[in-house]
């Protein structure tokens, strides 16, 4: 493998794979630098990743020494001295060395080329494999567009299968990158596999929350819709139970609660409600009667049987002396 000189861009939450075409924007002074010093040679630039995107200023040891070589197609001037730029990538790259780390990143990198051989039986057993799971990741997630499940479904090469299905999973930086640097294409395979199983367990999941909390906010839904319908019912219709009067509200709850039909409330010509001891349903009462044969409610609710007796009755008949 020949070793060459390059510029380098890292990347922040991004990993670019061979063959793979797409758009990022450039800010930082340094990857400016880099970008317009690839434009003035060939157009080509070595793509890495950071291993944290918290750094704003990366280091050397900041980013992974495994990535890809791309070619530039497009750049556009964006405002705030942003570029963007739409590259493709080639190859796999390993960094041996760095030439400049002051205006921009610059390194002598190797080039891992996929060699030209036919795929064995295996590698088409894992290709197969691979591409029903996708496929149901693909049903499951609602994500992937078909055209790209049709290209994997003819995809043939193993190299070419690997680096483009890579970017359509949606696993960590780390799980990509560790396909990025398997240079064997059974590893490639493998790890590509075990992710989308794991990836699959976790979309099950998710739609299984999903479907749990949509069922029961239909649930709410058609509740909230039934009772606004029965108040829209109730207005047009009018409500009985608006029409009720105190005195019937208070016997309906009487007859909830005792037993007997013993102690009734009645409502006075002077509106006090009265405590008595009596088998019958009404009072009738005709004649004059003062303040003191009236008794407060408080117990009309709560007395048992046994305690009728104790009740003194209704003095009828007593009059006021002239």
């Amino acid at each position: 493998m020949e070793k060459k000189k390059m510029p380098l861009i890292p990347l922040r939450g991004l990993i670019v794979f061979p063959y793979l075409m797409l758009y990022f924007d450039v800010g930082r002074k340094k990857s400016v630098e880099a970008l317009e010093e690839a434009m003035l040679r060939d157009q080509y630039i070595f793509l890495t990743t950071q291993k944290d995107i918290e750094v704003e200023e990366p280091s050397v040891e900041d980013f992974y020494s495994f990535g890809t070589i791309a070619k530039i197609k497009q750049m556009l001037k964006l405002p705030g001295d942003s570029i963007r730029v739409l590259v493709e990538g080639v190859s796999r790259g390993v960094i041996t060395d760095f030439v400049k780390t002051e205006e921009y990143f610059e390194v002598q990198y190797q080039e891992i080329e996929n060699p030209n051989e036919e795929s064995t039986k295996e590698e088409q057993a894992y290709i197969r494999a691979i591409n029903e799971t996708f496929e149901k990741y693909s049903s499951l997630t609602k994500k992937i567009p078909q055209d790209i499940v049709f290209s994997l479904n003819s995809e043939k090469n193993p190299y070419r299968f690997c680096d483009m299905i890579a970017p359509q999973l949606g696993v960590s930086i780390e799980a990509k990158q560790s396909i990025l640097e398997a240079v064997d294409v059974k590893l490639r395979l493998q790890r590509i596999y075990k992710y989308l199983l794991e990836e699959i367990e976790i979309a099950e999941v998710e739609k299984e929350i999903n479907d749990r909390v949509k069922s029961q906010i239909n649930k709410m839904q058609k509740e909230y819709f039934l009772r606004e319908q029965i108040k829209v019912i109730q207005e047009e219709l009018g409500d009985e139970a608006d029409n009720l009067t105190e005195s019937d509200k208070m016997l309906d709850k009487l007859k909830k609660i005792s037993k007997r039909e013993d102690y009734v409330v009645s409502w006075w010509d002077y509106g006090y409600p009265l405590r008595y001891y009596s088998d019958t349903k009404t009072l009738i009462d005709g004649l004059k009667h003062k303040g003191d044969v009236n008794f407060t409610p408080s117990a009309i609710l709560t007395q048992s049987q046994f305690q009728e007796p104790i009740f003194p009755k209704p003095q009828q008949g007593r009059r006021e002396q002239p």
